[in-house]
C-alpha cells in the first residue's frame, strides 16, 4: 500500500498522465530482465489495477518510475519509496542478489517517519518535542547552506537530526541531566534495526569536536542542536562557514555574512521554541 506522501502524490498529482506517459514510454517490463526493478505499490484509478514501479542505476542511484496494469492488485509492500543514494543502491544489490525477495527496509525517509520511529521506540514527549524542534532547524540551515552552492545530503540531515537523539531512550538520565552515554548508545539502537550506518551516525558525531566531524552534514545537525534553543556556537559556525566556503571555492567572509545572518535569523527564534516544548513537554531543555 502507498505510503501517507506518495498516498497524496497519487490524489493530489496528474496521476494519469503519469501513467500513460510510462507505460508508452516502457510497454510491459518483465521482472526478470530487470533485476533492478522494485515494486512501491498497486493503485487503482479510474477502476484500472496499475503496479508503480522504478528502475534503478546501480551505478548511479538513479530512479525511473515505471506503471504497467495489473489484473488484480496486491497488498504486499515494495521497496519503499523514499530511498535515494546510497541507500538504495544498497537496496538495489541486494534486491538483485536475493531475486528481489528481500523485505522492504524499515528505514525512515523523513522527519515525519523519524517521528514514528521515536513513539515506537516508546520516546517521552519531550524527546519527540526536541527531535522535532531540531530537525526543523536542521531542514532550515541544510536549505540554506545548498542555496549558498554547498552539496548538502539533505536526506541524511532531516533524519539524522530527528534520531541524533534516540539513545536518550536507553539512557533516561540524559533527557534531564548531562551525559553522553545516549551517543554511542543511540548510533548501536539504530543500527541493530537496520539503519544505514551515514544515517546512524549522527547519534555519535553531534557530540564531536567540530573539526573531528566527517562531514557538513554532521556539522548541520550538531549546529541545528545549539540553534534550535538560541544558542550560538562559535566553533561549530566557523566549522561550516569553512566547509561551505571550501565547497564552492568561494571568499570566506563573504559565506560568512550570508551564515551569519541565518545563524542570528534561527537563534532569534529560540524562546519561542523554547516556549513551545514547555508547553507541550515538563521539565528543562536540553
Amino acid at each position: 500500500m502507498p505510503t501517507a506522501a506518495f498516498d497524496r502524490y497519487l490524489r493530489d498529482g496528474d496521476v494519469r498522465a503519469m501513467l500513460d506517459s510510462t507505460v508508452e514510454t516502457c510497454g510491459a517490463v518483465e521482472r526478470a530482465s530487470f533485476p533492478e526493478l522494485h515494486r512501491l505499490c498497486d493503485v487503482t484509478v479510474n477502476g484500472q489495477s496499475w503496479r508503480i514501479s522504478r528502475i534503478v542505476d546501480l551505478e548511479t542511484g538513479d530512479a525511473t518510475l515505471f506503471a504497467e496494469r495489473v489484473d488484480v492488485p496486491s497488498d504486499v509492500p515494495g521497496v519503499a519509496y523514499f530511498l535515494e543514494g546510497a541507500a538504495l543502491i544498497e537496496w538495489a544489490r541486494a534486491e538483485s542478489a536475493e531475486g528481489g525477495k528481500n523485505p522492504p527496509p524499515t528505514i525512515p525517509g523523513t522527519i515525519v517517519d523519524a517521528l514514528g520511529w521515536l513513539r515506537q521506540s516508546h520516546a517521552p514527549e519531550r524527546l519527540l518535542r526536541h527531535a522535532e524542534l531540531v530537525a526543523t532547524v536542521a531542514d532550515e540551515l541544510s536549505r540554506e547552506v545548498r542555496h549558498l552552492g554547498s552539496r548538502v545530503n539533505h536526506h541524511e540531515v532531516v533524519v539524522g537530526a530527528a534520531l541524533h537523539d534516540i539513545g536518550k531512550i536507553v539512557h533516561p538520565a540524559e533527557l534531564t541531566g548531562p551525559g553522553i552515554e545516549h551517543e554511542s548508545a543511540g548510533e548501536q539502537l539504530l543500527l541493530s534495526r537496520g539503519v544505514p550506518a551515514d544515517l546512524a551516525r549522527f547519534c555519535r558525531t553531534h557530540g564531536l569536536p567540530a573539526a573531528d566531524m566527517p562531514a557538513i552534514e554532521d556539522v548541520i545537525v550538531a549546529l541545528a542542536d545549539k540553534l534550535w534553543r538560541g544558542a550560538r556556537r562559535q566553533e561549530l559556525e566557523a566549522a561550516l562557514v569553512d566547509r561551505v566556503a571550501a565547497a564552492t571555492g568561494d571568499d570566506r567572509w563573504a559565506k560568512f555574512d550570508a551564515l551569519d545572518a541565518v545563524f542570528e535569523r534561527i537563534a532569534n527564534q529560540g524562546e519561542r521554541r523554547l516556549a513551545d516544548q514547555r508547553d507541550t513537554t515538563s521539565g528543562a531543555p536540553r
